[in-house]
């Protein structure tokens, strides 16, 4: 029994030696792997997978599908020198990364769009804005420049079309909150938040000259979050003898042959960004890390 934990716990040593290195050594795996069915010792891997990796094998067809869908898994519960320094970057600027693409839990990223003033039934009017929301800190503000308008109403609220066209109609309303309006004041705290996206209903109520003394109209608040702020991929570049450092990158890296840059695209962005900065003076590793800093910033831009 002691001997087949030496075993298991030898594979994981080898294993995580690997994955320390970084994602290159994806063929130094495959190799491990292989050596250790040679040896009579794959229980010994499944044993290990699924202890320190909790990667069950028997989920898994064949040897091939172990090889290459299990070394991402390994790589993420690995935390290299570099995978660290890329969270802490990552974390210092608040976003996430699901794959190539780049996420951010900022608020700044948060659209708000205002219908023009609606009637009473719903429909388009030619009277001019007076409902204007803007963000800061985790809520919106509405101001108004209208000086009769004396009560804002707010409403959570799903819009439909009316028979396919464009003239919405909300239904599902739920009160949030009364806003009382002063002369003396033009911009108000409401209790919409920031964190998460919906659609609003708004009305405002005036006071005018008669006949029309008292004016309504509605207004169609949505606050949109989309997280996404764009994509980056790594591009591997060789100085020399590319067909040899393609078969050893991790060779190439220590050697200082292989360079990797970045490519960042900004979501709705028509053209990526190549970042290619290097300071001489740095190991690539810190090179790379200051790249993917270059990269995020731009996303944020």
């Amino acid at each position: 029994m002691n001997q087949d934990k030496k075993k298991i716990e030898k594979i994981f040593n080898r294993i995580d030696k690997l994955a320390t290195k970084g994602k290159d050594q994806i063929q130094e795996y495959y190799k491990l792997i292989d050596e250790l069915i040679d040896k009579g010792e794959y229980s010994h891997l499944e044993q290990c997978l699924s202890k320190f990796y909790e990667i069950e094998a028997s989920s898994f067809s064949n040897v091939v599908d172990i090889k290459t869908k299990t070394w991402n898994d390994i790589l993420f519960l690995t935390n290299t020198s570099f995978s660290k320094k890329l969270k802490k970057l990552y974390d210092s600027k608040n976003v996430y990364q699901i794959a190539f693409d780049i996420h951010s839990d900022s608020a700044s990223i948060v659209g708000l769009t205002v219908s023009l003033p609606l009637s009473i039934t719903y429909s388009t009017t030619s009277s001019t804005q007076s409902v204007i929301p803007s963000k800061n800190g985790n809520y919106v503000y509405l101001n108004t420049n209208d000086e009769s308008v004396y009560k804002l109403d707010i409403f959570r609220a799903e819009w439909d079309m009316v028979d396919g066209t464009y003239q919405p109609i909300p239904r599902s309303l739920t009160p949030l909150q009364t806003i009382e309006v002063f002369a003396t004041q033009s911009l108000y705290q409401t209790e919409i938040p920031l964190s998460h996206g919906r659609e609003y209903l708004v009305k405002s109520y005036s006071r005018k000259p008669l006949p029309e003394s008292f004016v309504r109209l509605n207004y169609k608040l949505t606050v949109t979050k989309d997280s996404l702020i764009g994509k980056i991929v790594e591009i591997d570049t060789f100085t020399q003898k590319a067909e040899y450092f393609l078969q050893n990158k991790e060779f190439a890296k220590v050697m200082g042959n292989r360079t990797t840059y970045l490519e960042a695209m900004k979501t709705g962005a028509t053209q990526s960004y190549i970042i290619t900065s290097e300071n001489l003076s740095l190991s690539e590793e810190q090179n790379l890390i200051n790249r993917y800093k270059i990269a995020v910033e731009y996303l944020l831009s």
